[in-house]
Formats: C-alpha cells, sequence, structure tokens
C-alpha cells in the first residue's frame, strides 16, 4: 500500500491531520497521482453502489468500507485491467473529482442520497434469522467528518517562449578624451651662489642660458661668451674674473676658486689669496696666491701673462715661476718658456726656406718696401727693386706689408729646390674680400711648369701644384675671413695629399700633383710666377719650409703665430667694463 493510497483512505474518512492533508494536495498535483485517485474514487463508488454501503457515522457502515477497499486492493493488485462492468463508471468518477476540486471556486456539492433499494432484491435476500452471536463489548465510536473538499490549481500552462530580442548595435567605443595635464609651476630653485654675474656685455650664457647681471653662478657651471662679448665674475672675496670674447669657462668652489679655460682667454685680479687658485687650460695651469695676470688658450698653445706679482705655472711634474712683465706658453712636445716681453721665438730649423717677418722690412721711398729679410739664416731676401711694384709698409699696432692687388709683389732668390720631403708654408694674412682669384706665393721652376702655389680661388682657400703645366687638382676650404687677420697655413707630402688650416684648425684636405720635381727659379710673393692673379691684402709674417711638417711642429709654429700676432690678450685691449 503506497503513501498516496495510505493519505487517500485517511482523506475518506476525514482522518487527516493538517500536515498529512498538505501533503495529499501535493502530491495530486502530479498528473499519475490525479489519475491514481480517479481510479480509487470510481471504483470504490460503484463497488458501494453495488453492496449498498453508504457512508455514514456508524460502526457498520466503516467496517463496510474497510472491507470494500481491502476488496479493490485485492482485486487491484491481481488483476491486469479493470472489469468490463466497471468501464462506464469512469465518467462518474471523473464528474466526483471535479466536484471536489470545483468546490474551492463554489457551493459545496450536495452529497447524492444513496440508493434505495430494489424490491426485488429485498424479497430474494430476505434470509432466514441466523442464531444471534454474543454481542462484543463495542469500541468507542469516532467522530465521523466528512472529507473537506480538495482544493488543486490546474496547472498552469507553460509560458510561450519569448522571441529572441535583437541584440543592439556595437557601439564603437569613443575614444576618451586625453586628460588635460595642468602643467606645475616649476619650483624655484635656491641654491648656494659662489661667484655672481656683475656685469654682462654682449651674448653671455651661463650653464647654456642667457645670462645678465645679478645672476649667481653654481660651482661648476660653465660661463661662454659670443664674438666681441664678455663677463665679469666677482667672487666674495672680491677676487675678479673676465672672461673674455668667444671664451668658455668653468668656475668651481672647492677646495679652492678654480677656473677650467676650455678656449678664449680669462682675465684675473686677484686679492691674496687664503686658498690656492687655479686657472687651467688644455695644456698647463697656473697657481696664484694674489696677482693680476691673464690665460689664454687657442689650439696647440696655453699662454700666461704676467702683469704683477707671482704666478706658478705648471703641465705635470715640470713648472715655472713667471713674474710681473713676462709670459709664459705651453706647447705639446716643448718645454715650458719663460719670456720677458721682448724675447724672440726662434722657428724649428730643419727644412726652413724663408722667414719673413714685419718687423724685419726694410722700407724705401715713402714708405714702400725695397726688400723683406730673411730671418731664417739663410740669406734669401725677398727684394723688390721698382718702386711701383713695391709694397706699402703698415706701421702702428699691426707691422704689415700692404699689396694693391695691381702690380706690388717681391721675389725670393732662385735655386729653391729639393721638395721629395713635400712643403709646408705658414702665412698671416688679412685678404681683401670677394672671388677674385689672388696668389699669396707661387714657386715656379718655368713661367707656368712645376709651381707650387697657395692663395685665393672662387673665394676659397687653396693648394695645388702643377707638373710640366698640368695639375690633377686643388686642394680647397671655405676657410677665408675677409679683412680679418688669420693664420693660413698647408702641409703637403711629396706625394701630393695636402691639409689645409686656419688659425691651427684643419679646414680641407684633398690631393693634387706631386710638390718634387726641378729647382724652382720663379719664387715670387703677391703674385704668379708668370704675371696675374695678384694678392690684394696685408702679409705680416710666412715661413716656408721644404719638407711636411709633423703635427707637434705644427701646433709650436701656429702657437706662436697665433700669441704673437691674434692673442687677444696682447695686441687687443681688454674688454671695458659697462
Amino acid at each position: 500500500m503506497t503513501r498516496f493510497e495510505v493519505l487517500y483512505e485517511g482523506y475518506c474518512d476525514g482522518t487527516l491531520t493538517l500536515a498529512e492533508r498538505d501533503e495529499f494536495l501535493a502530491l495530486l498535483k502530479d498528473p499519475a497521482q490525479r489519475a491514481r485517485f480517479v481510479e480509487l474514487s470510481t471504483f470504490e463508488a460503484v463497488v458501494t453502489d453495488e453492496l449498498g454501503v453508504a457512508r455514514s457515522q456508524d460502526k457498520a457502515s466503516s467496517g463496510k468500507m474497510r472491507a470494500v477497499r481491502a476488496a479493490r486492493r485485492a482485486r487491484f493488485s491481481s488483476a491486469t485491467g479493470f472489469p468490463a462492468w466497471l468501464a462506464a463508471s469512469i465518467a462518474a468518477a471523473a464528474l466526483l473529482l471535479l466536484a471536489l476540486f470545483g468546490s474551492a471556486v463554489g457551493p459545496k456539492p450536495v452529497k447524492p442520497a444513496p440508493p434505495e433499494p430494489r424490491k426485488d432484491v429485498e424479497a430474494k435476500a430476505a434470509p432466514e434469522k441466523p442464531t444471534p452471536l454474543p454481542e462484543k463489548p463495542s469500541a468507542p465510536v469516532r467522530e465521523q467528518r466528512d472529507p473537506e473538499p480538495l482544493v488543486v490549481p490546474p496547472p498552469a500552462p507553460a509560458p510561450a517562449p519569448e522571441p529572441p530580442k535583437p541584440a543592439p548595435p556595437k557601439e564603437t567605443p569613443k575614444p576618451k578624451p586625453p586628460t588635460p595635464t595642468i602643467p606645475k609651476e616649476p619650483e624655484k630653485e635656491t641654491f648656494v651662489a659662489v661667484a655672481l654675474v656683475e656685469a654682462a656685455q654682449g651674448r653671455v650664457l651661463v650653464a647654456g642660458e642667457p645670462a645678465a647681471a645679478g645672476r649667481g653662478l653654481r660651482s661648476g657651471e660653465a660661463v661662454e661668451t659670443g664674438p666681441g662679448a664678455a663677463a665679469w665674475i666677482k667672487f666674495p672675496d672680491g677676487t675678479l674674473l673676465i672672461v673674455g670674447p668667444d671664451s668658455l669657462a668653468k668656475v668651481a668652489d672647492t677646495q679652492g676658486k678654480h677656473v677650467q679655460l676650455d678656449k678664449g682667454l680669462v682675465d684675473v685680479d686677484a686679492p691674496k689669496q687664503s686658498r690656492p687658485m687655479v686657472v687651467a687650460g688644455p695644456h698647463a695651469e697656473a697657481t696664484v696666491l694674489g696677482t693680476e695676470f691673464t690665460v689664454s688658450t687657442a689650439a696647440g698653445y696655453t699662454r700666461l701673462d704676467v702683469r704683477e706679482g707671482r704666478v706658478r705655472f705648471a703641465r705635470g711634474v715640470s713648472s715655472v715661476v713667471v713674474t710681473g712683465g713676462q709670459w709664459a706658453m705651453a706647447t705639446p712636445g716643448q718645454d715650458l718658456m719663460v719670456k720677458s716681453a721682448t724675447s724672440l721665438w726662434k722657428a724649428p730649423p730643419a727644412g726652413l726656406l724663408g722667414w719673413y717677418k714685419a718687423e724685419l722690412i726694410k722700407a724705401g721711398v715713402k714708405g714702400a718696401a725695397s726688400s723683406w729679410l730673411d730671418h731664417s739664416g739663410a740669406g734669401r731676401h725677398a727684394v723688390q727693386p721698382g718702386p711701383v711694384s713695391q709694397p706699402l709698409v703698415v706701421e702702428g699696432g699691426h707691422p704689415a706689408l700692404r699689396f694693391d692687388g695691381a702690380d706690388d709683389f717681391l721675389e725670393m732668390p732662385s735655386g729653391i729646390s729639393d721638395f721629395r720631403g713635400g712643403v709646408s708654408a705658414f702665412v698671416v694674412a688679412k685678404m681683401a674680400p670677394g672671388p677674385t682669384a689672388m696668389r699669396i706665393f707661387d714657386l715656379g721652376a718655368e713661367v707656368a711648369c712645376d709651381n707650387i702655389v697657395l692663395g685665393k680661388k672662387d673665394g676659397n682657400l687653396a693648394f695645388w701644384a702643377l707638373v710640366k703645366s698640368e695639375s690633377r687638382g686643388r686642394v680647397e676650404a671655405p676657410a677665408i675671413l675677409p679683412e680679418q687677420w688669420a693664420i693660413y697655413s698647408v702641409v703637403a707630402q711629396s706625394t701630393g695629399r695636402a691639409a689645409l688650416y686656419r688659425n691651427g684648425a684643419l679646414v680641407g684636405a684633398g690631393s693634387t700633383s706631386q710638390v718634387t720635381g726641378p729647382p724652382r727659379k720663379y719664387n715670387i710673393i703677391g703674385k704668379a710666377a708668370a704675371g696675374g692673379e695678384p694678392f690684394r691684402g696685408e702679409l705680416a709674417e710666412l715661413l716656408l719650409y721644404q719638407r711636411a711638417l709633423g703635427d707637434v711642429e705644427r701646433q709650436y709654429i701656429d702657437a706662436y703665430l697665433w700669441a704673437k700676432h691674434l692673442d687677444p690678450s696682447l695686441p687687443v685691449p681688454l674688454p671695458k667694463k659697462p
């Protein structure tokens, strides 16, 4: 007997508790259990009708119903189907079930009266009265209640599937606008100044930024000046440092004042120092305790000029003491030199063909130069006997010879020969502007044969050589500084490979014809050997070698010529304070 059947019988008898009733209603939600309910109810209704058993409160009726249910269970457990006489009763059971379920929403159904017994059955069934058995004590009668109507909600229809919603179109994400960056105000830096820009003239930079008077200097900052500019730097103890035109100096104060001069010049006016003050150039450094001096540097040298006091000038372990009225120069490969302002410098003698200095010009009539003496000791004086072709002597601040660009020239002796070691030349000149071709010197075997030439072509500094009357080309560089004094030099190998320099710096290189060949017969200063291309400008000094000089010797000569003719600490006065 299943749980459903137990609950069913309890329901029919009215004995279910509230919990059992809820359980029974829950089981009836299952379609299979509802079918079972119809089956049981139909069977019980038909059987009770057949047997004349009515539901009542008496004990006999209850006993008969239990007997009916037992018979039903026995018959249903062994039978394979319903009896034929029961098929017609299924509809009645269904109506009973609907009546029971419908009571939840309508009036309570009226219980049908039990059918009246048929007379023919009563007559036939009147049996003889049996001998009565002794009655057993009756059990207490339990109050029978009519079963409450079941309320089984009809199954809810399955919800119709919703049509699929179209997917919303994909939106292309819009790029987020960049978050605006609010620039922060630069924090004002505070630092301890080791010196102060007391005055500035022209283009002055400190640490790469424009600087004016009142700008403080950190230790290690660089001061750079442009052409014609200058800066006056004042230290707390009163030391004054003047950074001259076109200079670069780094100022520091650690264990004492230290000035690193990379180019140009600085002038120092220092009171007595409690700690050493050092001014260092690329080739040597000057240490002072209290004096006035100038340190300048250029390609190949560092020079010290002392006006007052004593300064130690050192390079490595070598050092000299320079006093007021003296100067010293440090160049690669040479010992430190200490000389007075009137001391003479000596050029390297090996291969020196001629050395012509402006202070050794012999003036003729009306200031014209009849000869230019050779200072090399070889006696190769350059002469011009014709007054019309004599260059003029320039006296005063910068002694020189002035060539008019028409017919002025000087001639060296013939017979200059043996260029198997190459050729080198150095000239201090101020040339006229323009593209006009001109020759500084021309050494030729014939009028136009085997020439060696330094001059100007198409506005460029140029050097070339001829073999017979032809050349393999010129070595040129756009290095001419019109109307300015400059040092122009060339170093050429015998093969024709040559390099051009201006103020000690390489400006061009290339190849021309070989410089070897026969002795040169026509050796001219100021025009071509065959005439033409006259020089227009001024010459202050000329050195000519019959060999290719090495770099150390070349730098040594360049340093001398720079110090003598172009050193801003000497011929050019220091800038005046604004």
